[in-house]
């Protein structure tokens, strides 16, 4: 009536006891975060066995989601890019192929480091920020940027094979982004 979308993200953690109310509700949109491979995924949520339980609801409830699909309703997963995952966004959008996802979000790894944070408070006095990292054994430095680049390439190569959706953020171009980004 209004124009306006709901749009629910999740971890995943309480998923298969609202995906029904979620999409009974007329939600536009459920983003989920998932990353692979799946024992990775679990370090990162910090959940045993979330990774399972999350294509487990999503591969059951495939049905009732592609019905919603006809008003709209889209599927989307957000995986976080970190030093620990990387190397297996190809075999991500492989292991996912068969699943009803409308768009995989891939995010390279958001970090404010102490320098930054340091930096942005002494010329932004009355917005401080603190450093932050999801997980401690997420190293920005531990990226090889030509193994990153390679493996966007064939994340992308696999993705447009198989017709899938792929965004990557923040867009990195060539090799020097990579570096300078990493």
């Amino acid at each position: 009536l209004l124009g306006l979308q709901v749009i629910v993200t999740t971890n995943g953690v309480n998923l298969r006891s609202m995906i029904k109310e979620l999409l009974a509700a007329g939600i536009d949109s459920l983003w989920i975060s998932l990353d692979e491979p799946s024992h990775i995924h679990d370090l990162i949520r910090g959940r045993t066995g979330l990774y399972d339980s999350i294509y487990n609801i999503i591969s059951e409830n495939e049905k009732l989601i592609l019905d919603y699909k006809k008003n709209g309703f889209t599927l989307n997963i957000s995986f976080a890019i970190t030093q620990m995952n990387y190397k297996y966004m190809k075999e991500f959008i492989l292991s996912t192929k068969d699943l009803p996802i409308d768009l995989f979000w891939f995010t390279h790894i958001n970090y404010v480091s102490e320098g930054i944070a340091s930096q942005h408070n002494k010329c932004y006095p009355q917005y401080k920020i603190g450093s932050s990292c999801t997980h401690e054994e997420m190293m920005p430095s531990l990226i090889n940027p030509y193994e990153m680049l390679i493996s966007i390439y064939d994340l992308k190569k696999t993705g447009g094979y198989l017709s899938k959706n792929i965004t990557i953020v923040p867009r990195l171009d060539d090799y020097i982004d990579y570096e300078d980004y990493y």
